[in-house]
């Protein structure tokens, strides 16, 4: 393996637990509206694969954002039909 190619496989993210969840990006780390990173997580997630709301709040607690701020982007996806917890337990 060549320095180079060391160097470009060091750069790709491993997922962790279990490949389930990405790792959390420097943005989420950063100071910034709560509520933005909140949205961000989530729609990453949501990416992947449908999750249920109990699922995504774990991950945003998981992750620092304040309750308020969870509720609030938890709220908003499932008003817009983004989680919907019936449809996901009826797959």
């Amino acid at each position: 393996m060549t320095a180079r190619s060391r160097g470009r496989a060091a750069d790709r993210r491993q997922p962790v637990n279990g490949g389930d969840e990405p790792p959390p990006d420097d943005e989420d780390q950063s100071p910034g509206d709560p509520e933005d990173v909140a949205r961000a997580i989530c729609l990453r997630l949501l990416t992947q694969r449908s999750r249920s709301r109990a699922e995504l709040a774990k991950a945003l607690t998981a992750r620092g954002i304040p309750a308020h701020a969870a509720r609030s982007v938890l709220d908003r996806f499932v008003e817009v039909g983004l989680i919907d917890d019936s449809a996901l337990a009826a797959q």
